[in-house]
């Protein structure tokens, strides 16, 4: 609020349009049916879990394959939510919205500590720089286990910077926070480990002279870490999970054994992508600064050493993914909470100084609250009729709930041999009616054919073998049932 107690700093304007913006565009896609194909697998293993298939050191996907492409922790926290909730299609996207809200409530206190100020501060600044990241609003509602990752790191992140802007319970939060970058690696292996360099990057930009201490936290949280890996190393359900992980997809990853998603750039195309993904957070940063220019207004406040501060976590959280060739847009989720942080914290000064010189009355204010509020009546309506429309992968998503009414719950469909590389129909088949696909069809009572996959002569052998097709209001597959 201004000098006077009859207007309002734009601040507050901005930040309802950008709060009904971020909740609207993630409710959006939050409240609609399908998912990318990741999120899909791990909400089935969650699922799956929940259920009692398999256990929390043993994930359990399908038929005899034990799931070792990530560590357990995340499909063990959304276990709990289909323990709470139920088996929905909403169920994941309740746990998506936990992880969008933790790491909101947590950006914006961030923000306030790096501003100094416990009040309102400007955070919708850093929210709108966040969220116009393309990944970003792509990757929160459909379930990506970076995101999971990426919150523990926040919060290992801001314990360590509070404690030491602060100088109060310094030990603690260095305990504490290798116990968060433990739940990180937990979550996602080594990316997650980005923020033991934290305590050095802090005091090469803020206070040389306390880097051998740095040092000494960093060896703390090193060894609080390892130790708690060791412990986990004598038990052998830990120890066996542990080794496949490392086995099957890091070791493979780091040997460039995974795929290529980089074509001819290989590792550099993350450098690309990189540029790509942040130059939308960079224009309304870039914007303010000419706005403030323009109308000739002086910035009070520079935040140089706290831009310098982000950017190096940022780099150190990004750059080492390079040593795979095997890289998505989605593998930047934690460090793009840090390049937004930057950027946003470079532009704060010119945007506070043009959101302090133009300011509404309160009349305004009161049209503004009516309109929000009618805004959010309709935002509503909207999202209850978007509730269960399938946005994407309908073609799957139909047929399978047509089968629901036919097929009975955990039925095992048998499948010819290729339709088991059709990754994304496995997904969907595994999390709906707790379906499962096996390979043995002749065994089964009921066979699903996609003539995409299956080559012709597989439906003469399933007549042959006494099976008949099925009049089902299917539109991809054919079903088979034997008598």
């Amino acid at each position: 609020m201004n000098n006077t107690q009859n207007t309002y700093n734009t601040d507050k304007l901005i930040s309802i349009i950008v709060l009904l913006f971020m909740f609207t565009a993630f409710l959006e896609r939050a409240v609609q049916e399908g998912m990318f194909f990741d999120g899909i697998t791990y909400a089935s293993i969650a699922r799956n879990l929940a259920i009692g298939k398999g256990s929390f050191w043993e994930l359990y996907y399908r038929n005899s394959w034990t799931f070792s492409e990530h560590p357990p922790l995340m499909f063990g926290i959304m276990s709990v939510f289909f323990k709470l909730f139920g088996d929905h299609f909403y169920t994941e996207k309740l746990y998506n919205l936990f992880i969008w809200v933790l790491t909101i409530l947590l950006l914006i206190q961030f923000w306030k500590k790096l501003t100094g100020r416990n009040k309102h501060s400007g955070y919708e600044l850093l929210l709108l720089t966040w969220v116009i990241i393309p990944t970003v609003l792509w990757a929160y509602p459909n379930c990506l286990i970076d995101c999971t990752m990426a919150l523990f790191d926040l919060a290992a992140v801001y314990l360590l910077f509070n404690a030491y802007t602060q100088k109060k319970y310094v030990v603690l939060s260095v305990i504490a926070s290798a116990i968060l970058l433990f739940c990180a690696t937990l979550t996602k292996g080594p990316v997650g480990i980005f923020p033991l360099a934290v305590p050095v990057v802090y005091y090469m930009v803020y206070d040389r002279k306390k880097i051998p201490a740095a040092l000494v936290h960093t060896i703390i949280m090193t060894a609080v870490i390892a130790c708690i890996y060791w412990l986990l190393w004598q038990q052998d359900d830990a120890r066996q999970s542990i080794q496949r992980y490392l086995d099957e997809q890091l070791l493979a990853a780091l040997q460039g054994k995974r795929e290529n998603t980089g074509g001819d750039l290989g590792r550099y195309a993350l450098l690309v992508e990189l540029l790509n993904q942040l130059l939308p957070a960079i224009a309304p940063c870039l914007l303010t600064i000419i706005l403030c220019k323009v109308f000739k207004l002086k910035p009070q406040e520079r935040y140089n050493k706290h831009v310098v501060f982000l950017l190096m976590i940022a780099l150190g959280s990004s750059l080492p993914i390079m040593l795979s060739v095997k890289q998505r847009s989605f593998y930047l989720i934690p460090s793009f909470i840090y390049f937004a942080l930057a950027i946003a914290m470079f532009a704060y000064p010119y945007y506070a100084a043009i959101t302090a010189r133009y300011s509404v009355g309160m009349k305004t204010m009161k049209v503004v609250r009516i309109t929000t509020a009618i805004t959010i009546i309709f935002i509503a309506v909207f999202l209850s009729y978007e509730f269960g429309q399938i946005a994407r992968d309908g073609e799957y998503i139909t047929d399978i709930k047509a089968m629901q009414r036919i097929i009975p719950q955990g039925e095992k469909v048998g499948i010819c041999l290729e339709m088991d590389k059709d990754y994304q129909f496995l997904a969907y088949i595994q999390r709906y009616h707790h379906m499962e696909v096996n390979l043995q069809y002749a065994t089964s009572k009921y066979i699903l054919v996609d003539y995409v996959w299956c080559n012709g002569n597989f439906t003469d052998t399933l007549l042959a073998l006494g099976y008949q097709p099925l009049n089902a209001p299917t539109r991809k597959y054919s079903l088979y049932k034997k008598e």
